[in-house]
């Protein structure tokens, strides 16, 4: 609904005034969205995906807040009383729409790496982190970001998840790499993916990988991709620096040219 699609129009803690005098805040438009159509799977969603975010400086009098107590996981209070983890709120994103890919994706990050962590959803299913992301790409096969997260290494263990291969719902085994691969022909401005797929090659011994669109990429070639699109991705900023020698320098894709000490002291990203 409308409310649903304003907050999305605006940054994470922005506020907008409506014609009713009214200063909403974007959290306070999906908990608006959710009161007007308590249906509304996308707004379940996209509110739990701003729970991510830092929180903001107190500002009174502009409706629902999320709440923290410490220790305890943020939540937001709707309208109606319920007060919602982000946990709570994909599961609900899922119970009005159970073909909402995003949600199954998102829903999968919260919970732990361990393969005994699971969450059980509204219609009895319990599914661990990959069990998600299978479904999630078995709903939208377009899902990057889902195949992203099934690739990606989790603290260290052998992808994916602490198998070799991981079998999709359409029956195709993909390792590590493969699924890295198939995010990018997806999404290729998926900066995160050029990093992660830097690291499989750094990892295995490869020096190279093709991918969908013909172009081959080098380890040092997908970091230098994954800063183009993110300059402040300081992981990669990270790894490409380790690939230098001490007083080597790099150009990168921008042009400019900076030695691996000048990588390393580059500023992190303003604030949102």
């Amino acid at each position: 609904n409308a409310c649903n699609n304003l907050g999305l129009e605006l940054r994470d803690w922005e506020q907008i005034q409506l014609r009713d005098g009214r200063t909403l805040t974007k959290k306070d438009l999906f908990v608006e969205a959710i009161h007007l159509d308590p249906a509304n799977s996308m707004a379940y969603n996209n509110l739990g995906l701003l729970l991510q975010q830092p929180l903001p400086p107190p500002l009174p009098e502009l409706g629902s807040r999320a709440s923290a107590a410490p220790g305890a996981p943020r939540t937001v209070t709707l309208k109606d009383g319920r007060q919602l983890s982000q946990r709570e709120l994909y599961l609900e994103a899922l119970h009005r729409n159970p073909h909402n890919s995003n949600a199954y994706n998102n829903l999968a990050l919260v919970l732990p790496v361990d393969e005994a962590a699971a969450v059980v959803l509204h219609d009895g299913r319990t599914l661990n982190r990959v069990d998600l992301l299978l479904e999630a790409i078995q709903l939208d096969p377009g899902n990057a970001k889902a195949y992203y997260n099934l690739g990606k290494a989790p603290h260290g263990q052998p992808p994916p998840h602490g198998k070799a291969v991981v079998t999709l719902k359409d029956g195709r085994a993909l390792s590590q790499r493969d699924l890295l691969v198939e995010a990018l022909d997806r999404d290729p401005q998926l900066a995160d993916a050029y990093h992660q797929l830097g690291l499989v090659l750094q990892q295995s011994g490869n020096k190279k990988v093709k991918l969908k669109d013909g172009r081959t990429l080098s380890r040092r070639r997908l970091f230098l991709e994954a800063i183009h699109l993110d300059p402040h991705n300081r992981a990669a900023l990270e790894s490409l620096a380790h690939q230098l020698q001490e007083g080597e320098a790099i150009t990168l894709l921008d042009r400019r040219t900076l030695t691996k000490r000048e990588l390393l002291l580059l500023p992190p990203p303003p604030p949102p």
